[in-house]
């Protein structure tokens, strides 16, 4: 008696359905044939139907030409802008004007403790190249230990350079870094303020080059503000950290910000005129937010007022930080962004090399009968050369590691991405300067220990 059951010599998913006496029989999918995966995850599930496999391929090429374009802007960006630093002609009048020809820069410098190169750090603001400017330091605790090497250093520029330390009085709302700058912001002398977390370096010509971006074009400009950089890590966690920000945050920053399509803004060093925040009603109405940098500058943007950047990088030694510390931080702002920056937040697993690459390998499969195995290993290797030139052209050229070490961690950051992505979307609660939040809707914190010390 014949076999009855159906013969699938020679099928393949680009074959399509196998017809068997009138009926259309399934087959069996290998879940360890990459060629056979994507077919298997649509054909069990309920987009199983040919339309709605069409629209996900139409979606994956559409999405996969959309982080092409962001990765090549990213690295153009990069190189243009960053190897060798651009420097605008202009901006190298600034430090030759008298004090009363240039307007004052207030620098406030936030204090929470002893971050490391915190001498060199604030230590770069007393040697910027810019003849009107004062230096604020502030804290929340008049017994900070970042304050006596404040002080130490307001001693040592005195009296060519004002600094001053302000410890803060006011609660004005649950953001920890808004309650610490407060004061030193409504005392502040001038009216343009550069507002510069204590752990980062900056060159001493980025104040004459930020003041340049924000003095010279006639429509106004919102805020000037510089890409972050992470040197000097030190564990594993801190090189996951590195990898992130002078990869992937560097090239959506850069790319983001080159297109002109929203606003990107980390609060790291931005610079920016006091009158505009007035407007918006100064520093309390953004208190009660966690993101307070991006959603001062999201005002900013609504006002019409232009985000610019200058070849400065804002350098954070990141010191010792362990894996735990890496993926506390990590998901600590993606939560934040999931109600800040929502849509951002929704792609993001597709922005990354791994999904945007296995969604990218299914759709040229389907319309145009693409290898998927040698387009995703293509894919990968472009992805990488990518990320691996734009941490190079920050870093001058010279990577601070082995490269095998620096592939190491480049693959692990990418595994890990995923799995890091979907625990810090399913939860709102966060760990920031010692005490538990929780995220609403609109991105507002409350506290979870139920300490409420505002002013009112």
């Amino acid at each position: 008696m014949a076999d009855p059951s159906p013969d699938f010599s020679g099928w393949s998913p680009s074959s399509g359905p196998l017809s068997t006496g009138g009926l259309v029989a399934a087959p069996t999918f290998s879940p360890w044939n990459l060629h056979d995966l994507p077919y298997a995850l649509l054909h069990r599930s309920p987009f199983a139907s040919t339309t709605v496999r069409d629209a996900v391929a139409i979606f994956g090429i559409f999405w996969w030409c959309v982080m092409v374009m962001f990765c090549v802007s990213g690295l153009w960006v990069t190189k243009w802008r960053y190897h060798p630093p651009r420097v605008e002609p202009s901006s190298h009048e600034w430090p030759k004007r008298r004090p009363e020809d240039v307007p004052g820069v207030s620098i406030i410098r936030p204090l929470k403790g002893v971050d490391p190169d915190l001498d060199r750090n604030l230590r770069s603001s007393f040697e910027q190249d810019y003849p009107r400017l004062e230096i604020i330091f502030t804290a929340e605790d008049g017994d900070d230990p970042a304050i006596p090497v404040a002080r130490a250093l307001i001693a040592e520029y005195a009296p060519r350079i004002a600094g001053r330390v302000v410890v803060s009085t006011q609660r004005v709302g649950f953001n920890p870094k808004i309650n610490n700058i407060i004061d030193g912001f409504e005392s502040c002398q001038y009216e343009i303020l550069w507002m510069c977390d204590s752990n980062v370096y900056s060159d001493s010509g980025c104040l004459s080059r930020s003041v340049d971006q924000l003095e010279r074009t006639s429509r106004p400009v919102g805020i000037v503000h510089h890409l972050i950089y992470a040197a000097q890590p030190v564990g594993f966690g801190a090189w996951l950290e590195t990898m992130f920000i002078n990869t992937v945050h560097a090239k959506m920053y850069l790319a983001i910000n080159a297109s002109g399509a929203a606003s990107c803004v980390v609060g790291k060093s931005n610079v920016y005129y006091k009158r505009h925040l007035d407007a918006l009603g100064g520093l309390k109405p953004f208190s009660s937010y966690m993101a307070e940098d991006n959603t001062i500058a999201q005002a900013f943007w609504k006002r019409g007022w232009k985000h610019r950047m200058t070849s400065d990088l804002a350098t954070q030694s990141l010191g010792r930080m362990t894996l735990a510390d890496y993926f506390t931080r990590r998901m600590r702002w993606t939560r934040t962004r999931k109600y800040n920056v929502t849509f951002a937040t929704v792609v993001e697993p597709v922005t990354e090399s791994l999904m945007c690459g296995l969604l990218a390998a299914f759709s040229f499969h389907h319309f145009y009968g693409v290898p998927p195995l040698p387009f995703f290993g293509a894919h990968l290797l472009a992805w990488f050369v990518c990320d691996l030139q734009i941490f190079r052209c920050l870093a001058q050229g010279q990577l601070p590691c082995s490269f095998a070490y620096w592939a190491w961690v480049w693959i692990c950051r990418e595994l890990f991405a995923l799995p890091l992505y979907i625990y810090a979307v399913v939860g709102n609660r966060v760990s920031w300067r010692g005490r538990q939040f929780k995220l609403s809707l609109q991105g507002t914190i409350t506290p979870v220990d139920g300490k409420v010390d505002i002013e009112t």
